[in-house]
């Protein structure tokens, strides 16, 4: 048995993003491997999802099983970001119809 969290982080482009990108992926959630993958990385084509320009935000995604989400804003709260304001998460459980947003500054 599962419960699957869809997951879906936003944040500034003014952020240094390799930078976040390893802070990201050193979440330790629970030994259980963590790694959030950019829309623009390097082992997706080029612009594969919709539209007719590029995306001009950064987003990250991935999908876990058993991810405490509480514990994960906890550590997004840890990490020293140029831009607070501007991070923003999607959540989506197993069984809701619909994904929570939190902003990082305002929960």
């Amino acid at each position: 048995m599962s419960s699957v969290t869809n997951l879906m982080l936003s944040f500034s482009v003014s952020e240094e993003e390799q930078t976040i990108a390893s802070q990201l992926n050193s979440y330790p959630n629970k030994e259980r491997g963590f790694l959030l993958v950019s829309i623009d990385d390097d082992r997706l084509p080029r612009g594969w999802y919709g539209g007719s320009k590029m995306m001009e935000t950064r987003i990250y995604l991935g999908a876990y099983n058993y991810l405490d989400v509480d514990d994960f804003i906890n550590y997004l709260r840890s990490i020293e970001w140029e831009s607070p304001e501007e991070v923003q998460l999607f959540t989506k459980g197993q069984y809701e119809d619909k994904f929570t947003v939190y902003n990082l500054l305002s929960e």
